[in-house]
């Protein structure tokens, strides 16, 4: 039973499984760039707090996390920086991806608005029916009455 215990626990500690933080800014409004890395999340808020104040709450920070490659040290600046082609490749991304979710709500709204159209239609000529089979009532009741 040792033996197990020892094995499994050599077989996971062997694993070099750890999360790092990253710090993502919107300072422009193009969409969120990491800045700098963290191996604790509490360092990595207390940073986009710091950066939140110091640019007169302006802008928008957080964390958040990701599988570690680098093993960061705390403050360690990323590898890529986000002026660079990373950065632009991801504000690319976002910005796709700000399209496509535009695009979906307004196929979402015109959907809605189709059904909603056809509903009227519909309670519209239920209405006529309606309105027909009174009419139709009253001329049979005159007839009887002749």
């Amino acid at each position: 039973m040792k033996t197990i215990v020892a094995i499994v626990l050599v077989l996971v500690t062997a694993i070099p499984v750890m999360a790092e933080w990253g710090l993502y800014a919107n300072r422009d409004g193009n969409g969120f760039v990491m800045e700098r890395t963290f191996a604790f999340q509490k360092d990595c808020d207390e940073a986009a707090r710091a950066a939140w104040n110091a640019a007169k709450q302006k802008g928008a920070f957080g964390c958040a996390e990701y599988a570690a490659t680098s093993f960061a040290k705390p403050g360690r600046e990323p590898r890529l920086r986000p002026d660079g082609e990373f950065g632009e490749s991801f504000r690319r991304a976002q910005k796709r991806e700000r399209q496509e979710a535009i695009a979906e709500r307004q196929r979402r709204e015109e959907e809605q608005r189709r059904q909603e159209s056809l509903q009227t239609e519909r309670d519209r000529m239920r209405a006529i029916e309606r309105m027909n089979e009174i009419e139709q009532q009253k001329l049979a009741a005159l007839r009887r009455l002749r």
